[in-house]
């Protein structure tokens, strides 16, 4: 019987959470408030509810726009959000699908891949919110896709992909319509890349301070996206020219939030709902991704930098980490355990040696019984040399003999 391949262990994982997703979304039949808001949003844009609830923003309405404009058809009660459920539950099957991928392609289809999946996505965060009409779970897919297209555009091989860039732009443009708050990926990835682009020896600074200030014209880019979607999706009501309304959907926000501000030791205290196994390997993974070289650290600082904002926002609620589990699972996989990426990136006499001590290292720890060399012929009046050399340098000598003589 064959052992199971790690692919197969992840592909399981993964089907596994979305056969629970399918469960979920036929069984539960509530939601939050953040999930009847962003159904009435939808229904105002289908002309069947007469308010617009500026507390959300338009990402999350749009998910619900195609059930919504279903539930007539199927006679359900304006209050019954299962059909929005199916299309939330297809978004965060998909979010699962994504980061599997993502990890799989970055860091190989290995068994330490799978063991950060397992210990950093299905975590008691994700099964509290999965089933519902969230706006935390997907953006850790974003999150950890923004992170690894930031590692390839800041690859010093060759000139900066204008795909690579507009893909940015469009993750960075995407969180942001999810939440303003979520802005935080775009400031984390600039601060890493500054920091990493600074760490690096004079001669590769230059280069990687110009790909630096690209992400800065690339986040730039994203806000303004993000200003126009807003501007032509919220009502009227919030201003009359349309690049004005996110201002003041931004002033509604800000004078809706509590003077009360929950414990600054919310998160710390709520650690194992984040996963008790990636709470105990995040460190160490901070640690060995930090030492990986400037690809390991923009993960790294980029996870640091998410986390310190948020904790220093004034709304603290545990959901608001959520974001962080798969870029958290990038961080718990050695860079060195099937990283195909980190193999090409070497140059050829890089691989080369690496490779040898690759070898030295197995030919040390190995347990399998060593082959003697093959003996060679030499002449019967002269010692039977294993090497070779050995012979020729002995021949060489008794030359030099007989020339003396």
């Amino acid at each position: 019987m064959r052992a199971p391949k790690p692919i197969t262990a992840l592909r399981g994982a993964v089907v596994l959470m979305v056969l629970w997703q399918v469960a979920a979304t036929a069984l539960v039949s509530v939601d939050y408030y953040d999930g009847y808001e962003a159904m009435q949003n939808a229904r105002y844009w289908l002309g069947d509810a007469t308010s617009y609830r500026p507390a959300r923003w338009p990402f999350t309405a749009i998910v619900a726009l195609p059930s919504e404009w279903l539930r007539p058809t199927l006679s359900l009660h304006p209050l019954d959000p299962r059909v929005d459920h199916v299309a939330s539950g297809v978004l965060h099957a998909g979010t699962l699908v994504a980061v599997a991928l993502m990890l799989s392609r970055r860091c190989g289809a290995t068994w330490a891949t799978v063991a950060a999946f397992i210990a950093a996505i299905p975590t008691y965060v994700y099964f509290s919110y999965a089933p519902f009409l969230s706006n935390d779970i997907a953006p850790g897919a974003l999150l950890l896709a923004m992170v690894i297209t930031c590692e390839d555009f800041l690859e010093p091989r060759g000139a900066p992909r204008a795909r690579t860039f507009l893909t940015l732009v469009g993750l960075g443009a995407t969180a942001a319509l999810i939440k303003p708050s979520l802005g935080v990926f775009w400031l984390s990835i600039l601060c890493a890349a500054g920091a990493t682009a600074l760490s690096l020896p004079s001669a590769e600074r230059r280069p990687r301070l110009a790909r630096v200030t690209m992400l800065l014209a690339g986040a730039s880019l994203s806000g303004a996206l993000y200003w126009i979607v807003c501007g032509v999706a919220l009502p009227a009501e919030l201003g009359h020219t349309f690049w004005i309304r996110p201002f003041h959907q931004l002033q509604t926000l800000a004078g809706s939030i509590s003077a009360e501000q929950p414990p600054a030791w919310l998160y710390l205290r709520n650690l194992p709902a984040y996963g008790v196994a990636a709470g105990l390997g995040i460190i160490p993974g901070l640690v060995l991704s930090w030492r990986a070289g400037s690809v390991g650290r923009l993960a790294a600082l980029t996870w640091l930098g998410c986390l310190v904002v948020m904790q220093l926002y004034v709304q603290r609620e545990v959901r608001y980490l959520a974001f962080l589990a798969p870029t958290t699972a990038l961080l718990l996989v050695p860079r060195s355990s099937g990283s195909r990426d980190e193999e090409a990136a070497r140059s050829p006499a890089q691989r080369s040696s690496w490779c040898r001590s690759c070898r030295s290292f197995r030919s040390r720890h190995s347990t399998r019984p060593r082959r003697s060399p093959r003996p060679h012929t030499v002449s019967t009046s002269w010692p039977r040399w294993s090497n070779r050399w050995g012979s020729v340098r002995h021949a060489n000598d008794r030359s030099r003999s007989w020339v003396a003589a």
